[in-house]
């Protein structure tokens, strides 16, 4: 008999570290020794053969299917918004940024409740084997430290593609990645829209 895969759902807010626990997930399974089919949710295969399949989503209504696990990353709402908008994903406008910050609340609402780990961005940037250990104890993966290192190392020399559309491996998009500066120069603006809208910027 075939058992049906075992479904690692990355459910992540809009640019809060949801496309590295993907590739994190993706190569931890592997260095477990397992057959992994990785992929975007809308590219998803549920028939294909790997025990082992990581999902990446967005929202809720996404999904068609019962993850065995839930991972999910936290990053503060001002940079989330920030990096949105640096990728020109966003409006900058004080409308534009109050109702993203809005529906970015509600959604992490939702996956916190149901997630099996959260990982901080925090983590992810300055303690990613740290990171990496956490998610092979929640996903039951048998992997040491010295993998945990190699990964994170692997992670960080992922290069986005120069452009089209995101990398159908690593779903690294043209412009993923820039310099913290770039980003904490927009989200000082984003938190004074913030604060001007009782919301909280974190």
């Amino acid at each position: 008999m075939t058992l049906p895969p075992n479904i690692i759902l990355v459910a992540s807010v809009y640019r809060s570290g949801g496309t590295w626990l993907f590739n994190a997930a993706r190569m931890l399974v592997e260095a477990a020794g397992h057959e992994v089919h990785a992929a975007w949710i809308t590219e998803h295969e549920p028939g294909a053969p790997a025990r082992f399949h990581v999902v990446k989503a967005h929202k809720p209504d996404q999904i068609g299917f019962t993850p065995w696990k839930i991972l999910t990353s936290r990053r503060d709402l001002a940079s989330r918004l920030a990096s949105n908008i640096r990728m020109g994903w966003l409006a900058d406008k004080p409308e534009n940024i109050v109702t993203a910050a809005t529906n970015y609340i509600a959604l992490e609402a939702y996956w916190r409740e149901r997630t099996n780990l959260e990982v901080a961005f925090s983590d992810i940037v300055e303690r990613p084997a740290k990171a990496l250990g956490e998610i092979a104890g929640a996903l039951d993966l048998d992997t040491s430290r010295a993998q945990h290192e190699e990964i994170a190392d692997a992670l960080s020399r992922l290069k986005a593609p120069g452009d089209g559309g995101p990398d159908p491996v690593t779903l690294l998009h043209p412009g993923h990645r820039a310099g913290a500066g770039d980003t904490e120069r927009i989200a000082a603006c984003v938190r004074t829209v913030l604060k001007n809208a009782g919301l909280a910027a974190s």
